[in-house]
């Protein structure tokens, strides 16, 4: 049996989109300015795994864009097939250690992208780490977009 983090999403299924993908989603993140943001704007994409959304934000006016990710796998995979990417960078990060303060300088980004990121910290009891994480990156006047299986009334008090 294969697991996530043994490769098999990145060696069988080559790239993979958690609850939306880039179409659902272009129209509420591109260009910058949807979002009030400036052009040139910076965006982080929180535990992207294999999907393609970073790719689709740095040819969407986002100036620079970090997809990070705690898998090293998936980081290896996506570098692999997009490194060369202008002003997108892939990383492995894990989010509630503090790492990604090390990738970013504070109050950087101006978009935190979370597609399912908050799920999994909900299960894993590390909402609080998280979204201590996002409040360091996020620069003032930036927007967490964070979407989600769960419904705006769980979501929201945190």
């Amino acid at each position: 049996m294969a697991y996530y983090r043994d490769g098999h999403t990145t060696e069988k299924h080559g790239t993979f989109e958690w609850i939306v993908g880039w179409q659902e989603l272009a129209n509420h993140l591109a260009p910058p300015a949807v979002l009030g943001l400036k052009p040139g704007a910076q965006a982080v994409d929180l535990g992207c795994g294999t999907s393609e959304v970073p790719v689709h934000l740095a040819a969407s006016g986002y100036a620079r864009v970090v997809a990070v990710d705690r898998d090293a796998g998936c980081i290896a995979h996506m570098h692999s097939r997009h490194g060369a990417v202008p002003g997108l960078s892939w990383r492995e990060c894990d989010l509630v250690d503090g790492d990604l303060a090390g990738l970013l300088p504070g109050g950087s980004a101006d978009l935190v992208l979370d597609k399912g990121t908050l799920d999994c910290a909900l299960a894993e009891d590390t909402v609080a780490a998280l979204l201590c994480t996002v409040h360091g990156v996020l620069a003032v006047g930036g927007v967490y977009v964070a979407i989600s299986f769960r419904t705006a009334a769980l979501l929201l008090p945190l």
